[in-house]
């Protein structure tokens, strides 16, 4: 009897296995914002990524549940096993919907004009670090130009780093040479002549690099929470910035950007932090009866602000105006709130706070090109993106590596 018991215990997970495979297959849709990565097992190597709202469906549930920590929420979820070309890979399920997301007008332009968006091919970067500790070494995140389907076959990190590290190694930059740090700049398409440029727009520095003076390096991503069985996809690449070049910037990740080109593309000066002032309703440009929020949120603040010979206007409840010098609207958005972005708070007349960030900017931040503003949003799925101010809808994507 209890040999049939042992056996019964052994067989139990692969019967639970097979017969969830047997359900029937329901659509499920992607709801993280930067997309979704799928590997070659539950959380195994990374062999694309599935785009927002891409339909899926569900083939098999692994029974590994998982944890992942993003920023201060904790995500739980299971590994399962979905469709894609014809082949099952997995996906973390905690980003996965069976009701499709209401997409707003904004995420709906974004959607379908991706292809018209004439800054689709300028690719921005973030400035981060590793550590909580203040004048500590930059870093550029550079792992969303990775291919991983090109890498199969062939690894940018050295043996020692994988399968297993230790826990100093896991907290630090680890250097890559010779052939790893070549296929580095072979995978990701970027030429060794180029340069690297860093604008920190509320200190108003430029700082230029050869990318053939700075280290690659890689650093285990923030999402896996293992210092075993390393793979090559648990890694995030990029280049380190020394100290030295970046001292006493303080939170230099909320308020520089980064390109990498033959020329820089900054212009410096035209930047300014957005400090709101009150006004009442009969000042705000638009008719507030024409959406359908309640009259206690369309009343509840209005702000304006102006640059240039631009006029902004703003509501508590994510309400964006923008009017030119002939009162022309050149933007017209309810900014998107949810469970992928909240709106960050506003700076307001007379009630500033000489320790609190300035969340919004506004200006001319790259040369020949229309003013842009930014730092509306408290972005938790996805990349927050430069609002491009124009007639046509045109936004230039951040590139920070937000995987899940």
């Amino acid at each position: 009897m209890k040999n049939r018991i042992k056996i019964l215990l052994l067989i139990l997970p692969y019967f639970l296995f097979s017969f969830s495979t047997q359900e029937d297959v329901l659509s499920y849709f992607v709801t993280a914002k930067s997309g979704l990565n799928y590997r070659d097992a539950a959380n195994g190597k990374i062999l694309g990524k599935l785009p927002y709202l891409a339909e899926v469906k569900i083939v098999a549930y692994t029974g590994i549940f998982d944890e992942i920590k993003d920023e201060n929420k904790l995500i739980k979820g299971e590994w399962v096993g979905v469709q894609q070309n014809n082949k099952t890979v997995y996906v973390f399920n905690a980003f996965l919907s069976t009701s499709k997301i209401e997409v707003t007008q904004e995420q709906n332009t974004i959607l379908n004009k991706d292809q018209e968006n004439l800054y689709a091919g300028f690719k921005v970067f973030d400035l981060t670090n590793n550590s909580d500790i203040e004048n500590s070494p930059g870093f550029v995140n550079l792992s969303e130009l990775l291919d991983y389907e090109e890498e199969q076959g062939v690894s940018m990190v050295p043996e020692k780093y994988l399968e297993s590290i230790s826990i100093e190694e896991s907290r630090s930059y680890l250097k890559i040479e010779d052939t790893y740090r070549d296929y580095f700049f072979k995978n990701t398409k970027i030429s060794k002549t180029d340069k690297l440029f860093i604008y920190n727009y509320k200190l108003d520095v430029l700082l230029t690099f050869n990318l053939k003076d700075l280290d690659v390096v890689i650093y285990l991503s923030p999402y896996e929470g293992h210092t075993s069985g390393i793979t090559d996809s648990d890694y995030m690449y990029g280049f380190k910035i020394d100290a030295k070049h970046i001292k006493n910037w303080g939170k230099y990740s909320l308020n520089s950007f980064v390109y990498l080109g033959k020329e820089n593309p900054f212009t410096r000066g035209k930047m300014k932090p957005m400090i709101w002032t009150k006004i009442p309703p009969s000042q705000f440009p638009l008719d507030l009866k024409s959406y359908s929020v309640t009259i206690d949120q369309k009343l509840k603040g209005l702000y304006t602000f102006k640059n240039d010979d631009l006029t902004y206007y703003y509501s508590d409840y994510g309400h964006l105006v923008v009017l030119d010098a002939e009162k022309k609207v050149k933007l017209n958005e309810i900014l998107y709130q949810g469970e992928s972005a909240s709106l960050a708070p506003i700076s307001i007349v007379g009630e500033e706070n000489s320790e609190t960030e300035k969340e919004q900017w506004a200006g001319t931040l790259f040369k020949d090109k229309s003013s842009v503003l930014f730092g509306f949003h408290y972005v938790s799925f996805g990349c927050p993106h430069i609002k491009v101010i124009s007639n046509e809808f045109n936004y230039i994507p951040i590139l920070c590596d937000n995987r899940h």
